[in-house]
């Protein structure tokens, strides 16, 4: 009853589209009560959904990413629609697709304002990447004439929206984190700032990348898929948005068999620091969006 009189009253959308941004925790709700109840046969409340989602298989199916998360197509600039999309919401998003050509430039020039009138080093502390003059003139020059981001605007799109994002691959086990410093210790700490954190997860799918009817990423705005302290614990972290390692002489061997799991890597029994090292890095190589 409840939704047909929404829908009444809201005759342009359908039941579906009323639904979508509402349906994460009942989704997340009704998954996880299932999954149990064929395993275990007990009754799930929703308070503790949240233990119970701990104790969960670390492969999350696709199918179960994209319940849980949002995403757009039809716009040619994935990677920035989909932070788009984080910040300001599916259903301002959806109703601006047709136009989102005029919306992105516009968008794109308050931030190459933005990074133009704030100094190197005060954007260095804000962020996990060190924003050189020639990394910021990059990122403002790829702003203005790319038609698609890159990993390295998403330090800018960090920054501007004061906002945490992890690119997770699910496929490799990998994640590249862009973090913003509210906090940096000095005169410029802003107090006043939430800092929401998205995680953006590639769609293993977007193989005809030149289409805009396939999603490339899979927006979690809330942590419904999983929280970022599992996603730290259970893959490995690139270094940087273009280097997954530092340099071997950083790393123990230990350290690297606990990488080499978390990849899932078939390894022989025996194996060198060295060969062990290369193969992590062989197999993070890939950094494309």
């Amino acid at each position: 009853m409840i939704l047909q009189f929404i829908c009444n009253y809201n005759r342009h959308f359908s039941p579906n589209e009323l639904l979508q941004s509402y349906m994460h925790s009942t989704e997340r709700s009704e998954w996880i009560t299932n999954h149990l109840a064929k395993q275990n046969n007990v009754t799930v409340t929703v308070d503790n959904i949240q233990s119970i989602d701990e104790k969960l298989d670390v492969v999350i199916p696709e199918n179960i990413i994209q319940k849980r998360t949002f995403h757009v197509k039809h716009i040619q600039d994935k990677l920035f629609g989909a932070i788009y999309l984080a910040i300001y919401g599916y259903k301002k998003i959806k109703e601006q697709t047709p136009i989102f050509g005029k919306i992105d430039t516009a968008e794109k020039q308050k931030i190459i304002d933005f990074l133009s009138i704030n100094n190197n080093s005060v954007l260095s502390r804000r962020t996990n990447h060190k924003m050189t003059k020639t990394l910021c003139n990059t990122i403002m020059n790829d702003l203005a004439t790319k038609r698609e981001s890159g990993h390295q605007t998403l330090i800018a799109y960090s920054l501007y929206y004061k906002c945490n994002i992890y690119i997770v691959d699910t496929v490799k086990k990998t994640y590249i984190p862009f973090l913003y410093f509210a906090n940096t210790g000095g005169e410029d700490h802003d107090k006043s700032v939430i800092v929401h954190t998205y995680v953006l997860y590639k769609n293993t799918h977007n193989y005809k990348r030149s289409s805009m009817s396939i999603p490339a990423y899979f927006v979690d705005i809330d942590q419904s898929v999983q929280t970022i302290e599992k996603i730290r614990e259970t893959m490995v972290g690139f270094v940087h948005y273009d280097k997954a390692l530092k340099g071997i002489s950083n790393y123990k061997v230990s350290e690297l068999e606990c990488m080499s799991e978390k990849l899932k890597l078939d390894l022989p029994v025996k194996i060198k620091k060295n060969s062990l090292y290369e193969k992590i890095c062989i197999h993070c190589a890939s950094t494309e969006n």
